[in-house]
C-alpha cells in the first residue's frame, strides 16, 4: 500500500502491454510516453557499460534541457517493449537504433540481496527479462520523471487505481508476494518447477551437472551459470537454452557436462529455469572440484 504511485502505474501499464503506450517525439533527443509521463532518451547511449557505469552515465546525462536522468527500473524498461515486434522488440519509429540485446535496469536481483551482485536486464531482441552479474557489459537508455493521474477504482476493491497494483481485478489485500509491483491477482502464472535434485559431480578434467524435476508447468528450458567463487560473477555457459523435457504430469532428468575446467579448482554453478513468458528463477549454487584421482581424462 506504500508503493509509489509511479511504480504501481508502471506495473499496470506493463500488464496492459506496450500497445497502449502513446509516444511523442519532443524533437530534442527525447521521447515522452503520455501514458506514464516518463521521458525517455531517444537514442541508445553510446557503447556498453557495466551496471555501476550505467548508473553513473544516466545520472551525469544532460539532454533536452534536463539533468535529472536516471537508469530505469525493470518495470519501466519493460513497459516500452513491444511484444508484437522482435529484433528489436520496440517501436523503432520513436526509438531508432535500438540494439536487439540487453539493456540494464536499476533493479537488483532479489535472489542475491546479500551481496547485490546481480541486476535485471531487458533484452530488446524478444523482450526477455533476465538477471546478470553487474560486471557484464550491456546497453543503456536513460529515463526521467513520470506522474500518473487519478484513475478511479475500476475493480471496486476500495483501492484507487493510481495506487492499485492490480486495478482490473478485485484485490483489496494488495498481495504482491514476489515484490515486482504487480499484484498476485494480476501476475502471470509463473513457471512451476518441482526440482527434486541439482548436483555437480567432479571428474578428472570435467564436471557433470545433473538436475531432475518431478513436474514442469509452462517451462521453456534451463540455463547453467558458472562462477569461480560462491559469491562471484556468474556467467552463462550453455550456448543455447536447454529445452524443457518435463510436463505437468511427469518430470525429467537433465545432464550438462562442463569440460572447460582445471583440476583442483573449485567451481560453482547456478541453474536458471525460464518460463514461456520470459520469467526466470535461479536455483543453487552447487559446487565441485575436479581432480585427476577421479580417473583418466
Amino acid at each position: 500500500m506504500k508503493k509509489s504511485i509511479l511504480y504501481v502505474c508502471l506495473a499496470v501499464l506493463f500488464w496492459q502491454g506496450a500497445a497502449f503506450a502513446a509516444f511523442v517525439d519532443n524533437g530534442n533527443g527525447t521521447i515522452t510516453d503520455t501514458g506514464t509521463g516518463l521521458m525517455w532518451q531517444k537514442a541508445t547511449a553510446p557503447g556498453t557499460y557495466i551496471w555501476e557505469q550505467a548508473l553513473t552515465y544516466c545520472e551525469n546525462l544532460t539532454l533536452g534541457g534536463h539533468s535529472d536522468w536516471r537508469l530505469p527500473n525493470r518495470n519501466e524498461l519493460q513497459a516500452i517493449v513491444d511484444y508484437s515486434r522482435y529484433n528489436p522488440a520496440i517501436d523503432t519509429t520513436y526509438f531508432p537504433g535500438t540494439v536487439a540485446s540487453g539493456y540494464w535496469s536499476s533493479t537488483t536481483g532479489a535472489y542475491d540481496t546479500g551481496d547485490a551482485l546481480y541486476a535485471w536486464t531487458v533484452n530488446f531482441n524478444v523482450g526477455l527479462v533476465s538477471g546478470y552479474g553487474k560486471g557484464h557489459d550491456y546497453y543503456v537508455r536513460a529515463v526521467r520523471g513520470g506522474q500518473c493521474g487519478v484513475l478511479g477504482d475500476l475493480d471496486g476493491d476500495g483501492v484507487p487505481d493510481n495506487v492499485d497494483n492490480c486495478p482490473d481485478v478485485y484485490n483489496p489485500d494488495q498481495a504482491d508476494s514476489d515484490g515486482d509491483g504487480i499484484g498476485d491477482a494480476c501476475d502471470e502464472t509463473p513457471t512451476v518447477i518441482n526440482l527434486s535434485s541439482f548436483a555437480a559431480t567432479p571428474k578428472a578434467g570435467k564436471i557433470i551437472i545433473q538436475w531432475s524435476t518431478e513436474s514442469e508447468i509452462d517451462n521453456a528450458g534451463f540455463n547453467i551459470y558458472l562462477a569461480e567463487s560462491e559469491n562471484g560473477d556468474y556467467i552463462k555457459i550453455n550456448d543455447s537454452l536447454i529445452p524443457a523435457q518435463g510436463s505437468a504430469s511427469r518430470g525429467a532428468l537433465y545432464e550438462f557436462v562442463e569440460t572447460n575446467v582445471k583440476n583442483r579448482n573449485t567451481y560453482y554453478y547456478k541453474l536458471e529455469d525460464i518460463d514461456l513468458n520470459g520469467k526466470s528463477t535461479m536455483h543453487g549454487p552447487v559446487s565441485a572440484t575436479p581432480r585427476l584421482i577421479y580417473g583418466n581424462k
